[in-house]
């Protein structure tokens, strides 16, 4: 019995040290293998979704401001006529022709007749979206001050368009690189 103890203590000891030696030896490696490689800096995954995030949250508010200046536009006492709302179809229809032309066009960075009409449409509504009010103003259908307001709030809402397109763009690849945003 106490043989075959002492053959049990050896074998456990000898078991124990080749445990030991080959943690130790793939512990060795593991260093060398680091030591030989560059040192990766780790992105967080929640950082480029707070990215995307604050983006989305930037959107929000100036197309918030956009329409609130729209309705002081409207709104206001001294003004008192809502007939720069109408600018809104245009706001709803501006992006209209782009997303067509991009859905039936692959590859929006060269010239064809599809890309062309969509940009004359495009710049057609954009510019009738900020001589409304003007043409309501010089009529005398608005005041001034309404129109002045209608105007900025155009710009800001077609900003507000603009930078939606390049960002939603360079998600699914078109953005950054493309002539168009």
């Amino acid at each position: 019995a106490a043989c075959l103890r002492s053959i049990f203590l050896v074998e456990s000891f000898k078991t124990s040290l080749s445990i030991a030696f080959s943690v130790r030896y793939r512990s060795e490696v593991q260093l060398i293998q680091i030591a030989s490689h560059r040192p990766r800096t780790r992105v967080h995954p929640c950082s480029e979704m707070a990215g995307g995030v604050r983006a989305v949250v930037a959107l929000a508010f100036a197309g918030v401001v956009g329409l609130t200046l729209l309705v002081l536009g409207c709104a206001l006492p001294s003004y008192g006529s809502w007939w720069p709302m109408f600018t809104i179809v245009f706001y709803v229809l501006s992006p209209l022709p782009l997303m067509i032309a991009r859905h039936y066009q692959e590859d929006m960075t060269g010239t064809n007749a599809c890309v062309e009409l969509s940009l004359f449409l495009t710049t057609g509504i954009v510019v009738s979206a900020f001589a409304l009010p003007t043409v309501l103003a010089h009529a005398g259908a608005i005041a001034a001050g309404a129109a002045v307001f209608s105007n900025l709030a155009s710009l800001t809402i077609f900003g507000t368009i603009v930078a939606w397109f390049y960002l939603h763009g360079e998600e699914e690849g078109w953005g950054g690189s493309s002539s168009l945003f």
